[in-house]
């Protein structure tokens, strides 16, 4: 879990969900997280998950189609049926969590086509060590421009729920109300409670909507959050295996792409001031990367390309993961190490400062020179323990 101080740094806050059904679907994926993602393995039957973990058993089929609408796996029926773990696609990555998130913040598809244009630049055809890196951008960016074109096509067939859920996100609750109710969306999508509730979790999971309690309740549409879509992608990116070398590749290219437009772009620069002079040698030798974090987030708010934000977050929160969370207790950084990291940030600072697109991406390519550098201790401290 994150530091308090690295919640606020990246806007990514703990979270509880509020039903039983996602808690329960939270708990399941941490659990297969944990396991090293058994690709094959069936989860018990639903009386079975719901006996084990003291739900009832709609709380635990509600959990299971959530698992089952994130790509994680496919339901079974009879006598040995359960989910059967999967590796979740790129697809799903893409077209159901991404493309969805991105629809909802109101991001047209012509920024996503800029987005991929801007990075694929980045990642030339001559250059051998950004293969995989590249082919990594081709197809995710694929899956996410599809889903404006097909946003049914991602859909299990058998399973009205999630086409529910897309037709609620496109259109609203109908009627032009701000709240909806699950007997008008019965009525309005032909469908039983059963469905509907499910359909709904779905939108609780994406963080798009949430429960109103009361006897006037309903459910009400809502910005959604960076951290309802980081908790959703990580599953995808371990199952995956993803190599924590690319993922360092595209943060850093993400970043100076971000430290470039900036310099071109940034309003608010005596914020970016204030927080430069928040970075401190010791905080950072410690392990206290958020003041650090905070810059970057606000770098990349200023380059204005919401689409490589939601990217290089997802693959931040991945390497946050697999990096630091094992890294207990915290590696303890040389002085000149931690100091050459601040040196260098404050470079860029400078750079967005002057309005110099160049002198910004070089101080950010140099940047994450020294975070190398950095991961690399973390890994051979944390070998030695």
């Amino acid at each position: 879990m994150m530091t308090p101080e690295l919640q606020e740094a990246t806007g990514i806050h703990h979270y509880v969900p509020t039903s039983r059904a996602l808690l329960l679907a939270d708990r399941l994926e941490m659990s297969l997280m944990d396991r090293g993602w058994p690709v094959g393995h069936v989860l018990g039957s639903e009386f079975d998950l719901a006996r084990e973990h003291g739900a009832t058993p709609p709380a635990m089929r509600q959990a299971l189609r959530v698992l089952e609408w994130r790509g994680l796996g496919q339901m079974r029926r009879g006598a040995a049926g359960g989910l059967l773990i999967q590796t979740p696609s790129l697809a799903v990555t893409g077209r159901r969590l991404m493309a969805l998130h991105l629809m909802a913040r109101g991001v047209p598809v012509d920024a996503v086509r800029a987005a991929r244009t801007t990075l694929l630049l980045h990642l030339p055809i001559g250059r051998i060590d950004l293969a995989p890196a590249r082919s990594f951008v081709v197809e995710l960016f694929g899956h996410i421009e599809s889903a404006w074109q097909d946003v049914q096509a991602a859909q299990p067939s058998h399973n009205r729920a999630p086409r529910i859920a897309h037709r609620i996100l496109r259109d609203g609750w109908g009627g032009g109300v701000e709240l909806g109710t699950i007997d008008d969306l019965m009525e309005a999508h032909s469908a039983c409670r059963a469905i509907i509730i499910q359909s709904l979790r779905i939108l609780e999971n994406l963080g798009v909507a949430i429960a109103v309690r009361g006897r006037t309740g309903g459910f009400r549409r809502i910005d959604p959050t960076p951290g309802s879509l980081v908790r959703s992608t990580l599953p995808h990116f371990v199952a995956h295996a993803m190599d924590i070398a690319v993922c360092n590749q595209l943060i850093g290219i993400v970043n100076e792409i971000n430290a470039g437009q900036a310099a071109e772009r940034e309003r608010d620069p005596e914020r970016l001031r204030v927080l430069a002079g928040r970075l401190q040698v010791e905080e950072l030798r410690r392990g206290n990367v958020a003041s650090h974090v905070a810059l970057l987030r606000h770098v990349a708010t200023s380059a204005g390309n919401e689409v490589l934000h939601m990217l290089v977050r997802c693959l931040w929160y991945y390497w946050h993961h697999k990096v630091m969370r094992n890294a207990s207790p915290p590696v303890i950084l040389s002085t000149a190490l931690a100091g050459e990291m601040i040196a260098v940030t404050q470079r860029i600072v400078a750079g967005i400062l002057a309005g110099k697109p160049d002198d910004a991406r070089f101080a950010m390519a140099e940047c994450g020179e020294v975070a190398r550098a950095i991961h690399g201790v973390v890994s051979r401290e944390q070998g030695n323990c």
